[in-house]
């Protein structure tokens, strides 16, 4: 008796209609720039994000970044404005330095639905039902 024995390789794939613009894309970077100064409110200027989810779908797009300074600098949590502002026992509820936001394009233009900066809950996931399906991967 002969058994054959078929295996195949699969990727995990993105939903249809959801992509992630590439490194130099315009739409990247009006993303990008829509969350900045947001995440610069709480964590200081500079910083540079360091990719880790990024979704769009039409007119919907979903980020979780992490934050940095220039040349892959960490940002000090202590010196940070959120802390600064709110005073050192705020670092209990802040877990620099991530970011995650979701958006929506308006005329033409990125603007912030909401975003949490340093947040340690899944905020987000308020947002499952009612943005396209695959935007927000844990979804």
């Amino acid at each position: 008796m002969a058994m054959t024995v078929t295996t195949s390789a699969t990727q995990a794939q993105a939903p249809a209609g959801v992509y992630t613009p590439q490194r130099g894309n315009p739409e990247r970077r009006a993303i990008l720039d829509a969350v900045r100064p947001i995440a610069e409110r709480d964590l200081g200027v500079p910083v540079e994000f360091v990719v880790a989810e990024f979704n769009v779908s039409g007119d919907w797009a979903f980020v979780a970044l992490n934050s940095q300074r220039p040349g892959g600098r960490p940002i000090d949590p202590n010196s940070t404005p959120f802390v600064q502002r709110e005073g050192e026992e705020a670092i209990e509820m802040f877990d620099c330095c991530h970011v995650e936001a979701i958006l929506r394009r308006s005329q033409g233009s990125w603007q912030v639905i909401q975003a949490g900066v340093g947040a340690t809950d899944l905020w987000f996931m308020d947002w499952c039902q009612k943005t396209p399906p695959g935007l927000i991967e844990i979804c």
